[in-house]
């Protein structure tokens, strides 16, 4: 995240160049006394301590733009620090005097003793004195100059890394805010349930309250039912006397219409109009009574009806149970009946009756106990009913009371999030505040850095004032060698572009098998791949230390607890520990690379693609470097992965290879020198996280910080031991103690490293001014506990004081294994050994020459047979004239009948002649094949002699012959570079190409004597030699196809048995072990054993197989094509994969 720029200073940082003034000289004095106010801003008053703003001042000071807003008074300290700085006004240097100068430096610096008076000299001289002064102060002003310009670089720097550093702040304060939010709801929510809590605990007496009344409002609502049976019955028997007051006053009414219509309506008598009256005044109460009754009912009679469907349900209930009860008496009195029938029968009637009289009483008065029980009953279910809905209805009531108290409860959830917005805001605010005073102390700490290295050049330069000159000519030289140096980049940059054409121009010209995958393009990557990652490992380490560079006096209290520098620097120290080590392992792979021989390196070369992507890796904090990206919140396990890649990579393939000891070990020792610094740098952060005393933390860090002192003493004294002619013989025991002290460094650093972090944090969170030592000791234990595992407090330092005792035991064992001089190697002449890639290039250009000698002796011998063939061809074609005509002449003879004696005799002549020529030219094709046969012989002898000269040979002349015949020196042109050894050399690449010369020509002599006889043959059966006709026509013809079907039949049984032996191909062509047979050395010895019988009798059936088809007739490419039928093996496997086999060769497997 980029933070925006003030407006003041947007023209100067955006485009990175300050406005020239009129001389054309930069205004350095605008910088210096912004740096002062900036300064000033930041640094609080020693008298006024900082509050927090309120959410009213901030929001005021958001409204009030940046150009309104007071200035802040300056700190007297701070301005004349930043005058100090200042340079020469640019008024004053637009066109200075010598004069003038004085003045200024006299005004400027009134301590400065005064200019030398320069009396009783002559003119000439004061003036050549002055025009030396002149040309001093000049060359001082370009000096600081110069060094102003330097400066205003390093201030632009500073201002991106502020800028990075505040963006990196505020997502630290964010996260921050968002710790404190979600504690601060768990907070609320628990404090929420504890009330709740409480509540319900308070509470508890008044909801048992609740229930007691409500039990009482069950009863009372019985009570109430009771009394509304009571006035129904009432309203019923006052509707009963309306209807009959209504029908009597209808009856009165008729009588007085009849009485009327008799006596005109003037007959009514008083009695019936007081009667009347009376009974309207009855009517008129009766009315207010049933309108009083009627609005009771109207409010009564919606809570009776769910009263009356119950008591319906119980009435059909009872109903139900009364019909039982009178069927059971039915029943019983039909039985009554009976018995008694049977008792009139057998007793008196007398005594019958009165006894059963009494039994009647007694029933009589059972059944009226029994009524007046079920009275009860029906009296103690209306009571039942009325309380349950009297407690219907308390029910009702307290469910309306917890809405109001849920309501009630919800309102005030909104104020307390309302009141939590309200806190947040406030938060957020104070957070800015605080992001803000950390960003004003960060600039403080850079601003102080910065005063303290402008304050070491000022005495760097008041120290060497006589030497300015010289400084100039240095810094003019360094002028010009960073131009070179620029020049030289792009120089290189145009270069390399158009050397990548030419690489690619000539990819095009070598074949595909330099590209294919483990070709020889493979292995030059490899090759040159480890060194790149190495040179590029070391380059990354170097930019990060001047990315943050470090400042004079060490690092002090404000950098650890005021600004990230700290942690910036202990995390190049971490870079520089990890590359190191990367460039240990590079470094191994390269000379085990340059010692290995070619077949390992063939074996090794598909890995270029996994040491590629590793190097990607690197190329990304590149870019993170190029971007401004790479800073202490960076995360390095991407960069540790590729030092424990290429340490799993070297133990598969390359454990065996012998490699640079001597070099191995110094690279060792440098890794663990950076570990240290890297450890040093993060327990000084943890001295200056304590606070000021005594206490057991601080006495144990510097105690092991003495310790590393001297482990770095004994390294430096190791270092110096390493023999430079010579070689280390490692054992195992050295390089078991060098990977024992580089682990137990890597746990100290780690446990150090990840306390330091967590005090940061905290230190960040609670804006403390140190951590106590209980709570830093609290924090390495638990960074130590991940490591070591469970261990007491009091006991946390152990592991790490174990640690280093075992650290400074492998360094002092190291240092006197080196002095003592055991494991040096005596001086041995070394063996000339080129590269693998070097000699695999040799072999490839040696098969090119021979490739194109071959191709040559391909087109003679070509160009031999042509000429054969038609030599043959024109023989041939005679021969046919002359058959042709000796059959034209014995026609003529035949047809003409007269048969002459000399004719005869001149045909015969003839015929004769035409033997005779036929057998010269078999005998010369007889010749010419002994002739080529004893060439053939000749070359084998030749072949045979430059074998056993080439066996005398020694490897050295042998590799340095090559070397000489692809390589010569640059002076070789001239005659007096010629030597002995040169002349062997070329003597022997002659040699050698002799004796592929001569096998070629075997070959090619070979095929044409092979040729030569077919055509032997073939010209022998045109002479008319014997042969056997297609058909048969005689015994000889009958015998011969009798003899081929028996040999037919053989060889079909051969190749049957031949097809039989497959399966056991495919089983015996690879060894595949079976753990349940037994151990793999016997299944292999058994497997070698099935296989050597198995290739013997494949053997002994493809020469049967060969010799009867050859006695049959078949040409030797027909055999050749039904041989490639028959069953064989692939050479025994070797310790590669087959999927390593294929990718390797690109072939399937088995094929030949």
């Amino acid at each position: 995240m980029s933070q925006k720029p003030d407006p003041g200073k947007t023209s100067t940082r955006a485009t990175g160049i300050r406005p020239p003034t009129a001389s054309g000289i930069p205004a350095r004095k605008t910088d210096a006394t912004t740096a002062a106010t900036r300064r000033s801003m930041a640094a609080p008053s020693p008298a006024v301590t900082p509050q927090p703003p309120s959410a009213t001042t901030s929001r005021i000071a958001k409204e009030i733009p940046r150009e309104k807003r007071p200035v802040v008074k300056e700190i007297p300290e701070v301005v004349e620090e930043s005058k100090k700085i200042e340079t020469i006004p640019v008024q004053e240097i637009s066109s200075p005097t010598v004069k003038e100068l004085a003045q200024q430096i006299t005004k400027k610096n009134p301590s400065a003793p005064p200019p030398p008076v320069y009396q009783n000299v002559s003119e000439a001289t004061e003036v050549e004195l002055l025009r030396n002064e002149n040309k001093d102060l000049n060359e001082k002003l370009e000096t600081l100059r110069i060094k102003r310009q330097e400066d205003r670089a390093k201030l632009q720097h500073a201002e991106q890394i502020q800028l990075q550093l505040e963006s990196q702040q505020k997502k630290n304060h964010k996260l921050g805010e968002t710790l404190h939010d979600a504690q601060k709801k768990l907070a609320e929510n628990e404090r929420e349930v504890s009330e709740l809590l409480a509540w319900r605990a308070a509470n508890q007496e008044t909801i048992h309250n609740h229930q007691n009344d409500l039990e009482m409002a069950l009863l009372d609502k019985e009570m109430v039912e009771v009394k509304v049976d009571e006035l129904t019955s009432k309203v019923e028997d006052l509707e009963q006397a309306l209807e009959l007051s209504k029908t009597e006053l209808e009856i009165l009414r008729e009588e007085m219409r009849s009485t009327a219509g008799e006596g005109g309506g003037h007959n009514l008598n008083s009695i019936q109009l007081k009667s009347f009256e009376e009974q309207n005044d009855k009517l008129k109460q009766a009315c207010i009574k049933l309108r009083d009754a009627n609005s009771i009912l109207a409010s009564e009679k919606q809570e009776n009806a769910k009263e009356l469907s119950a008591l319906r349900n119980e009435n059909s209930e009872l109903l139900r149970l009364l019909e039982i009860t009178k069927q059971q008496a039915n029943e019983a009195n039909e039985r009554m009946l009976d018995l008694q029938e049977r008792v009139d029968a057998n007793l008196d009637a007398v005594n019958m009756v009165e006894a059963l009289t009494l039994k009647s009483m007694e029933a009589e008065d059972e059944k009226a106990a029994l009524q007046r029980e079920l009275e009860d009953y029906q009296a103690i279910h209306d009571m039942d009913q009325q309380l349950q809905e009297t407690q219907k209805q308390t029910e009702k009531d307290l469910l309306q009371d917890v809405a109001d108290r849920d309501i009630h409860i919800h309102e005030l959830k909104k104020k307390l999030t309302e009141e939590g917005q309200h806190a947040a805001e406030l938060v957020k605010i104070i957070n800015k505040y605080k992001e803000k005073v950390a960003q004003l102390n960060e600039q403080i700490e850079d601003l102080k850095d910065q005063g303290l290295r402008y304050q070491e050049v000022l005495e760097t330069t008041k120290g060497e004032d006589k030497k300015l000159a010289g400084v100039m000519s240095q810094l003019q030289s360094s002028q010009g060698k960073v131009f070179a140096q620029i020049v030289d980049a792009s120089l290189k940059t145009i270069e390399l572009d158009f050397a990548r054409k030419q690489m690619d121009y000539i990819k095009a010209f070598l074949p595909d098998t330099f590209t294919k995958a483990g070709g020889d393009s493979d292995a030059v990557v490899l090759t040159v791949a480890f060194p790149r990652v190495q040179a590029k490992a070391q380059l990354l380490a170097k930019l990060v230390l001047e990315q943050y560079p470090g400042v004079p006096g060490g690092m002090r209290r404000e950098h650890v607890l005021l600004s990230h520098k700290s942690e910036q620097w202990a995390h190049c120290q971490r870079i520089g520990s990890i590359t190191s080590a990367i460039t240990v392992i590079c470094s191994k792979f390269e000379s085990a690379l340059e010692q290995c021989s070619m077949d390992v390196l063939a074996k090794i070369a598909h890995m270029q693609s996994e040491v590629v992507a590793e190097e990607r890796t690197i190329d990304v904090y590149f870019d993170y470097l190029k971007q401004g990206r790479l800073d202490e919140n960076t995360l390095l396990d991407s960069l540790s992965k590729v030092h424990a890649k290429f340490s799993n990579m070297f133990t598969l393939h390359l454990s065996g290879q012998p490699f640079d000891t001597c070099k191995w070990v110094e690279q060792s020792i440098a890794q663990i020198t950076a570990t240290i610094a890297w450890w040093s740098v993060n327990a000084q952060r943890v001295l200056f996280y304590l606070p000021e005393g005594d206490s057991d933390v601080r006495e144990i860090v510097e105690k092991n910080q003495h310790q590393m002192e001297e482990f770095g003493r004994l390294l430096i004294g190791a270092t110096r031991c390493i023999p430079k002619d010579k070689s280390l013989r490692l054992s195992p025991e050295f390089i078991d103690e060098v990977s024992s002290s580089i682990h137990c460094l890597d746990r100290i650093c780690s446990v150090f490293s990840e306390a330091t972090s967590m005090a940061s944090n905290q230190i960040g969170i609670s804006e403390a001014k140190g951590l106590d030592s209980s709570r830093l000791k609290e924090m390495l234990h638990a960074v130590v506990e991940k490591v070591h595992g469970s261990i007491a407090l009091d006991k946390a330092f152990d592991p790490i004081n174990r640690w280093i005792v075992m650290i400074g035991d492998a360094i002092t064992d190291i240092k006197k294994k080196l002095e003592s001089g055991a494991m040096e190697d005596a001086i041995e002449e070394k063996k000339i050994h080129s590269s693998p890639v070097i000699e695999r290039a040799m072999l490839r250009r040696q098969a090119a020459v021979d490739a194109e000698g071959l191709k040559w002796q391909i087109e003679k011998k070509e160009n031999e047979i042509n000429e054969l063939k038609r030599t043959l061809k024109a023989r041939i074609d005679d021969l046919s004239n002359y058959k042709l005509r000796l059959e034209m002449a014995e026609k003529r003879v035949e047809n003409s009948g007269k048969v002459e004696g000399v004719k005869a005799q001149h045909w015969e002549q003839k015929y004769e002649q035409l033997s005779a020529d036929s057998k010269r030219r078999e005998a010369e094709l007889d010749q010419t094949i002994m002739n080529l046969n004893q060439e053939v012989e000749t070359l084998h002898k030749d072949m045979s002699e430059l074998h056993n000269r080439a066996k005398a040979m020694s490897r050295t002349a042998l590799i340095q012959g090559v070397k000489s015949y692809a390589m010569p020196a640059a002076g070789s042109s001239s005659p007096s570079s010629f030597t002995p050894f040169a002349a062997s050399s070329a003597e022997f690449v002659y040699m050698q190409q002799q004796v592929v010369d001569l096998q070629q020509q075997l070959r090619y002599a070979t095929v044409d004597l092979r040729r030569l006889e077919a055509e032997k043959a073939a010209l022998g059966s045109r002479s008319g030699n014997l042969r056997v006709p297609n058909e048969v026509y005689g015994r000889i013809s009958l015998d011969h196809y009798a003899q081929k079907d028996s040999l037919e039949k053989q060889l079909k049984v051969v190749f049957d048995e031949a097809m039989k032996m497959k399966d056991d191909e495919v089983r015996l062509d690879w060894f595949q072990p079976n753990p349940i047979r037994g151990s793999e050395a016997e299944q292999r010895a058994e497997w070698r054993n099935e296989r050597a019988i198995f290739e013997t009798r494949a053997n002994v059936l493809a020469n049967r197989f060969v010799n009867l088809a050859r006695e049959i007739g078949h040409t030797e490419l027909e055999i050749d094509v039904l041989l490639l039928g028959f069953p064989r093996l692939t050479a025994e496997e070797s310790t590669e994969t087959m999927e390593d086999l294929c990718k390797k060769f690109g072939i399937p497997i088995g094929a030949k």
